[in-house]
């Protein structure tokens, strides 16, 4: 295989859809300069991340991983499961690196390990981009506890890219957290041809269909105004299929099923937002979503919650309003564009103006080409957890004795049988 001339990058994506983390990873390796940084990618299956990136010529690997940081209600039976794959998922990773000679590993999310494992037992620096706040919002379980999480992640990693101050926050004052926002490219597209009344005032939300992106907040702070004239869009997958009807039913029961719009899926979010007045960040949780940045390109005027890292953006880029996240704050956020339409205008001008400074893709990608050839530069030192890690997935009992404390506890999971 022909090899560039950039250093030599492995990343590792926990999916291989098409959601915010794994658009951020598809932008930055669209805009790599191959001279820089030469990727390899692995992917847990295939997806529509899978067929974008294999089109850009770059070795891509489908090697199964399961999540060590489970989705609620379902924590000890995957964890388990997680454990045991990483002794088959750890030595493929570890093929790959050997095979690419790859020089450092970038984790594009915290719910798979087997990239910072595997560049520990190749004495590889590993980059953790950490696009998650582990409240209990989050949808993300911790069978080990916060804090033990927490310090895995740090003790695994030789750079933790915070995606927001918010996110970084987690780790207190570690000098291995960097904020790295996340960039969106920003498009002239035209506006969607969308169902609802010409001339009428469009709000919109973007996200799955979850509780965490709050879409029950936005259907609720939204009938509200329902008897205006004005047209409110869900944009995004049915990820909670229950969730989903009991908001369709909620709608058809106040009489206003004609001014809601469930568009599902959407590749063509720019140009959804083009035609959009109004976008709403309903979310309990969100680190720092790209769709708020996408928003404020398409000229949108924006309420977002107290929910991450969308409250910098906003404040950086004066373009809307923060709010508590409930149905009556979001309401009012959204009633104050309506009463003030110069302010709503004010507002979605200088969001487009001042994207392209702060968020713009070009920015996103010259940091992260940055950090990860610093971080490849300075190499990484063989440690004591490498032998751990060797002991955990070979399944052999720990042997070097005496353990400090502190370590050991963080670590005893490794050992642990089932």
């Amino acid at each position: 295989m022909k090899r560039r001339s950039g250093t030599r990058v492995l990343f590792v994506s926990h999916s291989s859809e098409l959601r915010g983390a794994e658009k951020s990873l598809g932008l930055l390796l669209r805009g790599i300069r191959t001279e820089e940084i030469d990727p390899v990618v692995i992917l847990p299956g295939r997806g529509g991340l899978y067929d974008q990136l294999s089109a850009l010529g770059f070795p891509v690997y489908d090697v199964p991983m399961w999540w060590w940081l489970p989705p609620l209600g379902d924590t000890y039976p995957t964890m388990l499961t997680a454990y045991r794959a990483m002794r088959e998922s750890v030595p493929a990773v570890r093929n790959i690196i050997r095979t690419h000679g790859i020089q450092a590993v970038h984790s594009n999310s915290l719910v798979v390990m087997e990239g910072a494992l595997a560049a520990s037992l190749e004495t590889l620096p590993h980059v953790w981009h950490v696009r998650e706040i582990l409240d209990e919002a989050s949808g993300l379980s911790t069978p080990l506890g916060l804090a033990t999480t927490l310090g895995i992640v740090e003790e695994l990693s030789d750079k933790v890219v915070a995606v927001s101050k918010t996110t970084a926050r987690q780790f207190g004052n570690s000098t291995k957290v960097e904020v790295v926002y996340n960039g969106v490219t920003i498009s002239k597209d035209r506006s969607a041809q969308l169902p609802g009344r010409d001339g009428s005032l469009k709000v919109a939300f973007v996200g799955s269909l979850i509780e965490r992106k709050g879409a029950d907040l936005f259907v609720e702070a939204c009938l509200a105004f329902s008897n205006l004239d004005m047209d409110f869009y869900l944009v995004g997958d049915e990820g909670d299929r229950a969730l989903t009807q009991g908001l369709k039913d909620r709608i058809s029961r106040a009489g206003k099923a004609s001014r809601f719009h469930f568009l599902g899926f959407r590749a063509d979010i720019s140009s959804i937002l083009e035609a959009m007045d109004i976008y709403v960040l309903s979310s309990r949780n969100d680190p720092f979503p790209r769709t708020v940045i996408e928003a404020m390109a398409a000229g949108c005027a924006v309420v977002v919650t107290k929910s991450g890292g969308a409250i910098e953006a906003v404040e950086a880029c004066g373009s809307g309003e923060v709010v508590e996240p409930s149905a009556d704050s979001i309401a009012e956020g959204i009633k104050r564009f309506i009463d003030q339409p110069a302010y709503r205008r004010a507002c979605g001008e200088s969001g487009r103006k001042k994207v392209n400074e702060l968020f713009s893709s070009t920015i996103y990608v010259s940091r992260m080409t940055e950090l990860l050839n610093n971080v490849a530069a300075n190499g990484r030192a063989p440690r004591m957890i490498d032998h751990l890690i060797e002991e955990f997935l070979s399944g052999n009992e720990p042997s070097v004795q005496p353990l400090p404390r502190g370590l050991l506890r963080r670590f005893n999971w490794l050992f642990g049988r089932s």
